[in-house]
This record gives C-alpha cells, structure tokens and sequence, in this order.
C-alpha cells in the first residue's frame, strides 16, 4: 500500500497542474478530466481563521515531501496543525527492530514550525502497520519492544508537538454496552488489556508537557443494531482514568457519510466531557457519493474507488472476540453498563446507512492519501454523475457538514481540535467518493463556505 500510495502522489503531482499561490486558482491549470467547479474567486478568510479561539482546525499529510506548492499554500492559508498520515506510525518510525527513522517525520515538523503550524502525533501503539517483530516472543518481550518504542519516538519529538494519539482503535466493532469490548489484535493476544496503561504511562514518561489521547472511530455511535462502540468506549475510558492513565482527551475519528446520525455525535461530546475529558475530531471527513453515501459494509467495497485505507488494516482476526484464558485474555468489567443511566436519555439509534463493519470492512473505500479516485465524481454505485446531480450531492454534504460544525461550535469549551484526514478530493483515503472542502483542483466546494459560515455566525441554527 504504501509503495501504490507513492506512484499515485507522483501520478497526483506530475498531472494535475494546481495553483494557489495566493489563494486563486487558474482555470487554464485544470486538466481535461478535473471535476467541474464554481469559478468563484478565492475566499477572504480560511477556515483556521473562522475558528480562532474557539478550536484549533487540521489537515492530516506526510509534508511537505511530494506535496505542491499550491497544497502547502493551501495547508498554510487554512490550518493551524497538522496530523501526519503515516510518518510518524510504527511502521515508518521503527520498520525494523531496533532501526529508528526519522527523516520524514523530522521534515515535516521542521516545516510546520517554520510556518507556525502546530503537529500531532500519531500513533503509539496501534495493532495495524505495525512491525510483526513487535509481537514475537513473550508478555515481557513485547512490553519491552513497546516501551522502547514510545520512549525512544515520543522522546525524540518531546517538546515539538501539542500531543499524541497514544493508542489507537483498540475497541471491537461488534457493540456491547456491557463490556470495554476490545479486540483481539497483536498486541492484546500478546500482553492484554494493561498495554493501554502502559503505553501512556511510557508516552507521559518521555514527553511530560504532551496532552495523551485515545482515538478511535464510530465510538460516537450507539450501540443500536450491534453497530455503535460508544458505551465500550465509555467503560474503557473511566477504567483508564480510575487506574491513573494520564489521558486528557479522546479522538472521535469522524469518518461520516451523508447518513450518519448527528445527534449522536453531541451525545457523545457531552458524555466524554462528563468523564473530564477534552474531545479532538481528529480524522474528519463526510463522503458525498459511493455506495451507501461512503459507509462501509461488511465485506463489501465502501464506494467507487479501491484500495485499503492504511495498507495494512486486517480482517475478523484483528476484530474477534479476546481469548477468555491466557496473556491475551482481557480482564472482565465489574459493572454492568447502560448508556441511558449514564446520560439520562435511551440510547439512539446507528447510522441510517450502517456503521462501519468489522475491521476488515472499512475496506474499498478508495486508495490512500494521494490517490486520483477524487478526480472523477459517481453516484452511490460508482457511475457518473450529471452536473444537476454533483451540485445536489454536494450542497447535501454542505449541509451535513453545516450541522456538525454547529456541534463543535456549541461545544466548543470541551471540543479542542478539528482535523480533516487530508486536503482535497484527491488527497483522501476515500477516493471517488469526494469527502473534504475542497475538490481535485483545490477549488473550494460548497462545504467549504458552509463551514466558514458556522465559524463566523451566519445563519447560525438555534440550539436544540
């Protein structure tokens, strides 16, 4: 995956001849095949600036190798920090035991501080483009690979960025509202369920001043049609916190659809802030078209494009139900959960469309970063659309990405950061279903405007 994600950034940078020096872009620089756009002039404010002092606004790339400079002009004029997509994973960090590199990492902290951009670390320990040694030998071993690890990474960015995704996706698709539920991947077949603990005792241990995430997806939705992980996250996290982790926040992922169920997304703001816990959106994006609006299916393709999100992502072993005997076993809750009790209101319901399935699901949603999915647009099967029918899909997606940025608004006392997983339409995991604010050509698509207005109080919606 990663060495395709390559090819399509060189495909990317060697055809699309983009340019946003100050913002506007020259309709002579658009390929034959770029989706058609608004030949509006470039926006008077960006979104960080719509959101100062209210919550930070982020893009998510490996920069500022392979990136234009139409793309950094663009990452600059709208974002005050940055989430790298892939650097900074074991896999890139550590791809062989004992052998740290830091080369692209290093470059892209260096660039964002000479441009006043804030970074954030991602991630510790995650099951998925990690390393298989990591995982060999004993309990102890895999403890020690691990703490060396986070000690020698975080220790090398100490003091250059805001904080860290520690940990990342560890709780089980399938929902159970009486349990962590955490899946059984590498590392918890391994050591079990106190590689959390430890893990952000290492990462606190190397970088003191760093603010310690948990990050995962679908854990805003509730566990209606065996779909939601937001009563397991709830459980893990308190557990986290009664045993002393020092984790300030959670990362609610944010990768929607034009069906998701947004009322569940302020439940689930409220609910975390009831544990004491600040809230990032940390890979946001809302897809336009593919099937099912961009959800994902069990087993089945998520849209137009192909490929795996990370390259790496694993099928039902990595989501199966944990051994219930042995160094992976995880250690049984002691309550008994209900959502209800703990917000004082009936759980609600899942994603209209379906929530993303098992891990192994959240494939076929397009290539990686980079990809040219997003030049073409399609309906939800994938065929093309008119222009008629891109104007309607796309002003629904400014309206669902209207309604969201509202929430953030109105929470904006626990919600601390909002970053998008990429930059454009072609610049996406999700490609062919053109999930950001802006399209192939950098062009602003109606989303854009959509948010800037929420940010700036236009047309605001009255609080429910």
């Amino acid at each position: 995956m990663n060495i395709s994600r390559r090819d399509a950034i060189k495909l990317f940078a060697g055809s699309v001849p983009a340019y946003y020096a100050t913002g506007a872009l020259s309709l002579a620089a658009r390929g034959a095949n770029a989706p058609a756009a608004a030949t509006a002039p470039a926006a008077a404010i960006g979104l960080k600036d719509a959101y100062t002092g209210k919550f930070l606004i982020g893009c998510a790339g490996d920069l500022p190798g392979r990136y234009s400079e139409a793309e950094l002009a663009n990452i600059k004029a709208n974002y005050n920090i940055v989430t790298p997509e892939n650097c900074m994973k074991p896999q890139g960090t550590q791809p062989s035991e004992g052998n740290f590199s830091f080369t692209t990492p290093d470059a892209l902290v260096e660039w964002c501080q000479q441009n006043g951009i804030k970074v954030w670390g991602h991630t510790l320990c995650w099951h998925s483009q990690t390393p298989q040694f990591f995982f060999q030998g004993t309990r102890e071993e895999g403890l020690a690979r691990l703490q060396k690890h986070i000690e020698t990474v975080a220790g090398h960015f100490a003091g250059k960025l805001l904080g860290w995704d520690v940990v990342n996706e560890s709780i089980n698709d399938a929902a159970n509202e009486q349990s962590e539920n955490l899946r059984n991947s590498s590392w918890y077949r391994l050591v079990g369920n106190d590689v959390l603990n430890k893990a952000f005792e290492w990462a606190h241990k190397a970088d003191p001043k760093a603010i310690l995430y948990y990050n995962d997806y679908n854990i805003e939705q509730h566990a209606a049609d065996n779909k939601g992980k937001h009563p397991s996250s709830l459980l893990l996290l308190k557990r986290l916190l009664d045993e002393g982790a020092p984790i300030k926040g959670v990362g609610i992922q944010g990768h929607w659809h034009l069906d998701t169920r947004i009322e569940n997304i302020e439940k689930a703001i409220l609910n975390y802030k009831a544990l004491g816990l600040e809230v990032a959106v940390t890979e946001l994006d809302v897809t336009a078209t593919g099937t099912n609006s961009g959800a994902f299916n069990p087993g089945g393709a998520g849209g137009a494009g192909g490929g795996d999100r990370r390259g790496t992502r694993r099928g039902n072993t990595e989501g199966a139900t944990p051994p219930a005997t042995g160094p992976g076993a995880m250690a049984p809750s002691n309550a008994r959960f209900s959502l209800a009790a703990f917000e004082g209101a009936a759980p609600g319901g899942a994603p209209a469309g379906g929530a993303p399935g098992g891990a192994g699901a959240r494939r076929g949603a397009g290539g990686g970063m980079g990809g040219m999915g997003g030049m073409g647009f399609g309906r939800r099967g994938g065929t093309p659309m008119t222009p008629e029918e891109q104007a309607k899909v796309f002003q629904q997606q400014a309206d669902v990405y209207k309604q969201i940025f509202e929430i953030f608004n109105r929470n904006a006392d626990v919600v601390k950061r909002v970053t998008f997983w990429g930059i454009s339409d072609t610049r996406t995991w999700r490609g062919g279903q053109n999930p950001l604010l802006f399209d192939g050509q950098l062009q602003p698509k109606p989303a854009f405007q959509a948010v800037i207005d929420v940010g700036l109080g236009k047309n605001a919606a009255p609080k429910p």
